[in-house]
This record gives C-alpha cells, structure tokens and sequence, in this order.
C-alpha cells in the first residue's frame, strides 16, 4: 500500500492575533523561519494526520515563495505571491488566466463577481453543469475571503486538495501569507 499525499493551500494574515513575531519581522530569512514555525503549530491539534509537512510559504509582503521541503505536492505556490494566487484561482475557482489577470491587476472583487456571474450564464447555457458549480463555490466565497480560489475556515481532515481562508477577518491586501501544506497518509 502506498503513500496518498493531499495538497492544502492556507491563507493568513500577519495582522491576526498571534502572530505578531511575523509581523514585526522585516528581513525575508526571518520572516520565513517564524512562518515556518507558526505554520507547523497550526496542526498540532491534528493527531489523524499522520505526515504534514510545511512545503512553501507565499508572502504578499515580500512577494516571493519560501521553498521549505524538498518536494512538492503541486506546482501552485511555486514563483511569487501573484503567480502562486493565479494558480490557486484557477484550480479551486475555475478562473481563466483573463478572468484571473484582471483581478491580480486591481484586486477588484466586485468586477470579478461579476465577470464570474457571466461565466456561469455561459456555462450553465453549454451544460456545463461542473464547471457551473465551480464557479457558484467561487462566487459564495469570493466576498467572505476577497480572492479566489480560497474557502473560509481550516483546511478538512483527509478529503481533496483544497485551498482554505483561515483568517478570523479579511483585512485586505499587504500582510497575507499562503502556506502550501503536503498531508501524507500511509
């Protein structure tokens, strides 16, 4: 029997109560090690993962990925804060790289939800009815959390790949970090 591997993409927010520390870090090595830490301590009350590993940490402050393991489960927090939140987007949001590029340009939810809205029409006219619900997850959680792709709360114990919106408040631009967790199951 072998090794099944998940993929979890997890969004905070320096400005959260406890991690100070993060915030006050202003060199990248610094930052990068106390996310590092903080991130492994967001599962220490997980006992039925078995193997979690911290693989990249993506700042939008410093714009660039923290490679922290070896390998990856997936390619989607792999150059910078932008690129790695294009992709999230488009495999948990089924945005396509114009829908997305508009966004990353403004940051303007209000006009994604609306091209989004449209997109659905489109493919709720073709039957294309997976896609269609795609695009109503995308849109439920496109206000709460402010970008796409992410859904609120932790990440689930065991299920798909997934990417989840841990922030207690969305505070906007500037101090948001992604963790890209692997979870192993033997």
């Amino acid at each position: 029997m072998g090794i099944y591997t998940l993929g979890k993409y997890v969004l905070f927010d320096e400005r959260e109560s406890g991690f100070e520390d993060l915030a006050e870090a202003t060199d990248r090595a610094t930052f990068a090690e106390i996310a590092e830490d903080i991130a492994t301590e967001q599962w220490m009350h997980c006992e039925d993962f078995p193997i979690i590993d911290v693989r990249r940490i993506v700042s939008e402050r410093f714009g660039q990925v923290f490679r922290r393991g070896e390998e990856t489960h997936t390619d989607l927090c792999m150059a910078d804060w932008q690129s790695s939140l294009h992709a999230i987007a488009q495999t948990f949001g089924g945005l396509e790289t114009r829908q997305m590029g508009l966004f990353l340009a403004n940051q303007d939810v209000a006009t994604l939800t609306g091209i989004v809205t449209a997109q659905l029409h489109d493919c709720i006219d073709a039957g294309h009815f997976f896609r269609a619900r795609k695009l109503i997850t995308t849109l439920e959680h496109l206000e709460t959390c402010g970008l796409p792709g992410f859904e609120p709360g932790f990440p689930s114990i065991g299920g798909d790949d997934e990417a989840c919106d841990a922030r207690s408040v969305n505070h906007g631009a500037g101090r948001r970090w992604i963790v890209e967790y692997t979870v192993a199951f033997a």
